[in-house]
């Protein structure tokens, strides 16, 4: 006391060190050197010294916290950041629970601020949410983290835990935020589809959420999800009208994107049955049918549509008739077939459509004149990209025809015509080289 009041720190120096030296148990030993290192700090401004004696404290008693946090303000003072991370990733080794998470958060700060060491802070971070899953800061610092190093993978992750443990609007932002990282960044759309799905779990009814999600599997051409999402919509729907053009699309989407015209049909007959009389809805339903390999069911629906134009004759009726006769041939009912075809024909002469099949049909019979005379006919109709059937075709059955019928010198000029046409039409091709030996 005497010393301290004199301010004779050299001598007091040496008494404390004498304490030491006569202490009997480590209490003793520890209370002499936490004295000396204040000594060494205040009164000779020897940090380093002080800084040495509280690690001799820590050698007799690793948690000593008095000691643990006087290095720690020295260190501080001294700037030592890396020795100053060790002490207190020590620390935060030794402790348990919440005291562990409050030094891990002190030693990420100091890896973020003053080491600028994001790995080692985000290795820090990724600690605390081992401590604590539910860590709503440490995840979001996280992202941040690895959002600045441009780390899409573990931005991505960190994302997926924070929106596992938030709820509400923040659970549906961080989703949206993940779906976006996932499908851009990443090109996951798998796992952007799981984030938005995660988003309409927290709510439903979220328009943003299902608009996203429909807006993916779009741009992604994911029509099947796309078709399951639309159906979902369909269902809660109880406006009729909004129903049936619900329906029309997703058998649009089925019919166009998926070539699925059986899964298709279902979705128009859905429709349908919503609109019995709809001819708008029927005709395309027909034609689902027979892609299908339904034909049968369409029969009756096209008769039924048939007979409600009452006998008067106009195109439109014409493609009734066509239609039912696509049907009835693929449900192998070829006479049957024939006799709509005819009936098509005699309303609609040039009707490119009718033509093609009348001929396919009458050749597939073995009716060769009656095939020949219609496939002419073809041959004065400018046939569009579109039209089922091409001029070579056209030649080919021709050709084919006349050589069936004996006359091969002309069967083999029809053919090269239709080579001529469709530059090097395979068939013809194939059928010459047989024809010429």
């Amino acid at each position: 006391g005497l010393y301290e009041q004199q301010k004779s720190w050299e001598p007091l120096r040496g008494l404390i060190s004498k304490r030491f030296e006569l202490a009997s148990n480590d209490g003793e030993r520890i209370a002499a050197k936490v004295r000396l290192a204040r000594l060494e700090e205040q009164a000779f401004g020897r940090r380093a010294a002080a800084i040495e004696q509280l690690e001799e404290i820590l050698k007799l008693d690793a948690r000593h916290p008095e000691a643990l946090d006087e290095l720690e303000r020295l260190l501080t003072a001294e700037k030592k950041w890396d020795e100053l991370a060790a002490r207190i990733d020590a620390r935060a080794g030794m402790a348990e629970g919440a005291a562990a998470i409050a030094h891990l958060e002190r030693l990420a700060t100091l890896h973020t601020t003053e080491r600028k060491s994001v790995a080692d802070a985000a290795a820090t971070y990724e600690r605390i949410v081992v401590l604590d899953a539910r860590n709503e800061s440490a995840l979001r610092t996280l992202v941040e983290l690895h959002k600045g190093a441009k780390n899409d993978a573990e931005t991505a992750s960190a994302l997926e835990r924070l929106v596992g443990i938030l709820s509400g609007d923040a659970a549906i932002t961080a989703a949206h935020q993940l779906a976006e990282l996932c499908e851009k960044g990443l090109a996951d759309v798998s796992r952007a589809e799981s984030a938005l799905r995660k988003a309409l779990a927290v709510d439903p009814a979220h328009e943003p959420s299902r608009a996203g999600l429909k807006a993916l599997f779009e741009r992604n051409q994911k029509h099947a999800e796309l078709a399951a999402v639309l159906a979902e919509e369909a269902e809660a729907l109880t406006d009729d009208a909004k129903k049936v053009d619900a329906f029309k699309a997703i058998s649009a989407l089925y019919a166009q994107k998926l070539s699925d015209a059986a899964q298709a049909a279902v979705f128009l007959e859905r429709a349908s049955k919503l609109r019995p009389d709809d001819r708008d809805l029927l005709l395309p339903l027909c034609d689902l049918y027979v892609q299908a390999g339904r034909g049968g069911e369409a029969v009756p629906v096209l008769r039924q549509i048939i007979a409600s134009f009452g006998g008067k004759k106009s195109k439109e009726l014409a493609g009734f008739h066509h239609r039912l006769a696509q049907a009835l041939e693929s449900a192998g009912e070829d006479a049957a077939a024939l006799e709509q075809l005819d009936a098509a024909f005699k309303i609609d002469l040039t009707s490119i459509p009718v033509l093609r099949d009348l001929g396919k049909l009458t050749y597939r019979m073995g009716d060769y004149e009656r095939s020949q005379k219609t496939f002419r006919a073809l041959l004065l109709q400018k046939l569009a990209p579109d039209a089922g059937v091409t001029k070579g075709d056209v030649y080919y059955y021709l050709g084919d025809m006349t050589a069936k019928t004996g006359d091969k010198a002309k069967a083999i000029s029809m053919l090269e015509r239709a080579v001529a046409e469709d530059k090097g039409h395979p068939k013809a091709s194939e059928l010459i080289a047989q024809l010429k030996g």
